[in-house]
């Protein structure tokens, strides 16, 4: 590989940004273990491994054809994207925002905004956390190769998931992703949801979005409470609890690092042919954030 396309650049810091956090929550398939809640060196030296192990893929990619990296000098800006959370010696990097692959743009797209939605509703300067639960649903389900076209696969997702009506008033976001797997596409749907009742108990409604002619669905229901009573020893903060929350909910697909480059490429095609929408944010969660000046989010990574 031509020394042109890429930037060297080393990793000499770790951010503690909450936000950045939650990235390392929604990149535990693709980072170390320790490196989710670790020392700073293994954050680091497993940041450092990813973009490697990003770079490898995206060579991979152009060698099977990948149309957007044809180009030498959009090769070269796409492996040179800065990753997330983690300071280096290289400022003037870019991100290449290619957020259907890219899993430090993935997080910049569908985790770094989540979070401030979260926060800004959840956590509102000068109030004491609020009496609410975070409900976190996930499902998944595969199409094997050899039964489903990924047009099909696409289709049949936009249209089972057109019909999910969510009606949250209080917020809720819901995410899809895509993946590869070695038998076949991957798809997840996940929903975190503010509930603000304290319920004795509660019964999950069958979702009716998983098309009728996926195979056999995995899911994952969990209900964390942001109160404790008196007495009660909390297991973490509520800040920390919201972290892990929506980096479950925007966890990375592995799979688009470690998977076939050509089958890679396929899905990536696909999603901009079909312009499927990702991720949408419900309630009191929805309409335009408030910009944040730059000097509060330099002094919150110092």
């Amino acid at each position: 590989m031509p020394k042109d396309y890429i930037t060297r650049f080393k990793v000499t810091g770790v951010s503690h940004n909450p936000e950045y956090k939650a990235a390392r929550y929604a990149l535990s398939a693709v980072l170390a273990t320790d490196a989710v809640e670790g020392s700073d060196v293994a954050v680091g030296k497993s940041m450092a491994l990813l973009i490697d192990r990003r770079r490898g893929q995206l060579g991979r990619l152009r060698e099977a054809g990948w149309a957007c990296l044809s180009d030498d000098k959009d090769y070269s800006f796409a492996m040179n994207c800065p990753p997330l959370g983690v300071l280096t010696n290289c400022q003037r990097l870019k991100p290449c925002k290619k957020a259907h692959f890219c899993p430090f743009c993935w997080c910049r797209s569908y985790v770094s905004e989540t979070y401030q939605r979260y926060r800004k509703v959840l956590f509102p300067v000068g109030a004491d956390s609020p009496q609410v639960e975070l409900q976190e649903f996930s499902v998944s389900w595969v199409y094997p190769f050899e039964q489903y076209a990924l047009d099909d696969v696409l289709t049949l997702t936009h249209d089972a998931v057109k019909s999910r009506k969510v009606r949250e008033p209080n917020g809720a976001t819901s995410l899809l992703a895509f993946d590869v797997t070695e038998v076949g596409w991957r798809v997840y749907f996940r929903e975190l949801i503010i509930q603000p009742t304290r319920p004795a108990s509660f019964e999950y409604p069958r979702p009716k979005y998983i098309p009728n002619e996926s195979p056999k669905s995995a899911r994952s229901i969990r209900r964390t409470r942001l109160w404790y009573e008196e007495g009660e020893e909390a297991p973490a903060t509520p800040v920390r609890i919201l972290i892990a929350a929506v980096g479950r909910l925007a966890k990375y697909p592995e799979g688009l690092l470690y998977g076939n480059a050509a089958r890679v490429m396929e899905l990536q095609e696909g999603l901009f042919r079909h312009r499927l929408r990702f991720i949408a944010h419900y309630g009191k969660l929805r309409g335009r954030l408030a910009p944040e000046f730059p000097e509060a989010r330099v002094a919150d990574d110092l």
